[in-house]
Parts: structure tokens; C-alpha cells; sequence
């Protein structure tokens, strides 16, 4: 076997009296070998090699790394009463702030990992470098807040779990105060007796209203049943004075004889 030492690899397929016998590729670590061996018409065989030099598998560096969640402030106070709550500060602001200071070209996805059960807020995002995204908490029912409790919101980086930061929650509950209710009496006359007055069939009665402080609004209701703690069988006669102070109410009239009656003032606050 002889070696075809002048064959011009890349055009030799051009030549008749060839004929392609063996294709073979041998590896190595730093270059490739192609080996062709080809026989003539007159039934000379020979080889011919082309090396390619190739170089390690190409390293590409790692994408940026995101920072852990870089949220305003490690803590935040509601202030609730009754009704309503409101955040009383995070660092002079209402909102929570998470920030991007990473690598350039990072992306921050975040997630709330867990917090108090009565704490509203978006629980998801993302946030390029040099970015930020604010979150704003709420206590949507003041109710489930009445013993003052603490609690923590843990937000983290989705794709590491231990890349974390803490906020502390603080509630400070204050019970609204209760507005004092107004007085109902039956009006007296000049000798101390009860201003009732019938006719042998029915009676009206003259009302005395008393009100400690001013409402937004008074209304006189009457009991279908005459028993005051029936509160549920009351209804709304007439509207009263919703001033602070003594007023004396009109007559109330057709009240049948020998029956039991119950008056009642309902006052909305201001």
C-alpha cells in the first residue's frame, strides 16, 4: 500500500480512476483526523489524511447573578381600630420597596414566602437590575387584629430559598370609643306624673329625649311585643332630634288601652 502524499484533498473527488473505499474519523483530545483510503483502476490502494486541530469545548461565562430581595426597611407598625387599619411607617414611607443591586443584566424574581394569614399584599415579581418594585400591605378586617399581634413577612429569591430578608409586622390595636347612647323617658307633667293620656279605647304618650353628645342621626322605635330586650321586634316610627341635649318628642298616638308598649332611641354615631 502506498500513501497518496499530493492529493489535493479538497478536489480529489474530481479524479475518475478513484474510487472512495473507507471513510474514518479518529479523535483526540486536541485534534481530528479524516482518513481516506482510495484505490486506482490499475488496483493501487493508498491513504490520504487531513487533520483538523480543534481546541476544548468553548466556556461561557455564568449569567449575572441576582442579589437576595432587597426590601425598604426590616420593619413596619399598622395602627387598626374598630374599622380600619393603617401602616404608621416604613421608613417614612407606606410601601414596601424591593430593589435590584445585583449583577448588570440580572433579574430578581421574588416571592413572599410566607407571612401573617391577616396580611394583604401582591406576593409575586421581578425586577431587572437597577430597578425597584413597590408593594403596599393592607389588613383588609381589623377584626382579626383586636389582641395587637406580630407576625413576618419572609420574602425570597424564587429560585433560592435561602436568599431571604425579613420584615417584622407590628399591630397596634386601639378600640374606638363608644359613643355613649341617648336616654328615652315618658315626658312628666308639672306634678310628676306620667304625660299619658286616653279616652277609654286608645292613649298617646309624650316622650322625653336626651341626647349626651350630637349624632349623625335618631330614630324612635317602637317594640311589636312591649318587652325592651326583643330587639330584633323593634321598627322605626318617627326620626328625633340628632342635636346634643333635651328635646321633648310629639305625641304618640293610637296606642291601644291595656296593652304593653316599648319605646327605644337608635342613634347613629357621627
Amino acid at each position: 500500500m502506498e500513501d497518496f502524499e499530493d492529493i489535493d484533498f479538497l478536489s480529489f473527488f474530481t479524479f475518475d480512476f478513484f474510487k472512495f473505499t473507507k471513510f474514518n474519523f479518529v479523535n483526540s483530545r486536541k485534534f481530528t483526523a479524516l482518513t481516506v483510503s482510495v484505490t486506482d483502476s490499475t488496483g493501487r490502494t493508498g491513504n490520504a489524511t487531513c487533520s483538523v486541530e480543534v481546541g476544548p469545548a468553548p466556556e461561557f461565562p455564568p449569567p449575572p447573578t441576582p442579589p437576595p430581595p432587597s426590601p425598604t426597611g426590616t420593619s413596619m407598625t399598622f395602627t387598626c381600630t374598630d374599622t380600619s387599619c393603617t401602616i404608621l411607617t416604613i421608613l417614612n414611607d407606606d410601601k414596601i420597596k424591593i430593589s435590584n443591586i445585583g449583577e448588570s443584566g440580572s433579574v430578581l424574581f421574588w416571592k413572599i414566602d410566607s407571612k401573617p394569614e391577616w396580611l394583604n399584599m401582591t406576593e409575586s415579581g421581578n425586577v431587572s437590575f437597577g430597578s425597584s418594585q413597590t408593594i403596599t400591605p393592607s389588613i383588609p378586617n381589623s377584626s382579626q387584629v383586636k389582641n395587637s399581634p406580630s407576625g413576618t413577612i419572609r420574602i425570597c429569591d424564587v429560585y433560592d430559598s435561602f436568599s431571604c430578608q425579613n420584615i417584622e409586622v407590628e399591630v397596634n390595636y386601639t378600640a374606638a370609643p363608644k359613643v355613649p347612647e341617648p336616654t328615652l323617658e315618658i315626658n312628666k307633667d308639672s306634678t310628676g306624673k306620667d304625660k299619658i293620656t286616653c279616652d277609654g279605647k286608645t292613649c298617646s304618650v309624650e316622650l322625653k329625649l336626651t341626647n349626651p353628645v350630637e349624632y349623625k342621626e335618631v330614630k324612635i322605635r317602637q317594640s311589636l311585643t312591649g318587652k325592651p330586650q326583643d330587639e330584633n321586634k323593634y321598627y322605626d316610627i318617627m326620626p328625633a332630634p340628632a342635636a346634643a341635649g333635651t328635646h321633648i318628642l310629639p305625641k304618640i298616638p293610637n296606642l291601644e288601652y291595656g296593652t304593653s308598649y316599648g319605646f327605644r332611641a337608635r342613634a347613629t354615631p357621627k
